[in-house]
């Protein structure tokens, strides 16, 4: 749950009333992703961190963040151990923007920090929600 302008990162023990496989568990997070990200795509591999590649869902203004990063599951008996480590990167909307602010007013400036940090600020919470709903879910299982 930390939050830094590098990482983002989401951690949570999380105890299931039945055994799952780490690729149920995957399977799972995705869905929940999908509620607060668009193009939710965990890449799973064999005896390492699988990779998540995702953008925030945005109300008004374009995805300049993507997150790009890992997903560590480890699990023993019905618990797991679950680590979302992410990097913001900026995308194609952001150099879009960057590259038109030269021929806009200083007020393109403003919003694209203001786009920036909202959309991190959003990530975070986001990946925080997914891994409180998958415990929740589990518990009312």
């Amino acid at each position: 749950m930390d939050y830094d302008m590098t990482k983002l990162t989401a951690m949570k023990t999380i105890e299931f009333e039945e055994e799952l496989t780490k690729e149920q568990i995957i399977d799972k997070m995705k869905e929940l992703l999908r509620s607060n990200f668009n193009r939710v795509r965990i890449k799973k591999r064999k005896n390492k961190p699988s990779r998540l590649r995702c953008f925030i869902k945005t109300p008004l203004s374009n995805p300049i963040v993507s997150l790009s990063g890992k997903v560590d599951i480890q699990v023993k008996a019905n618990k797991a151990r679950i680590s979302i480590i992410v990097k913001p990167e900026p995308n194609m909307w952001f150099w879009f923007e960057a590259c038109f602010i030269p021929f806009t007013a200083g007020i393109m400036i403003i919003i694209m920090i203001y786009q920036w940090t909202k959309q991190i600020e959003a990530s975070q919470e986001a990946l925080n929600e997914t891994l409180e709903r998958l415990e929740f879910e589990n518990q009312t299982l």
